[in-house]
């Protein structure tokens, strides 16, 4: 039996379109008062797995 018509798939590109993000006017504000400082207090360090890339701490901020 022969198919009649055309067999052919549509091509279809998976790429989103580029989004365009357009310019936008920046006002630089210097912060008024002191610089901030922050700091951390390690207390413990544990569940310490190099194979995952992973552990666990506890810290005073």
């Amino acid at each position: 039996m022969a198919q009649l018509g055309w067999s052919a798939k549509a091509v279809v590109d998976p790429r989103p379109a580029p989004i365009d993000w357009g310019t936008a006017l920046v006002e630089l504000v210097e912060p008024e008062g002191p610089a901030l400082r922050i700091g951390a207090y390690v207390t413990n360090i544990s569940d310490i797995d190099p194979l995952q890339d992973q552990f666990s701490v506890e810290m005073l901020l």
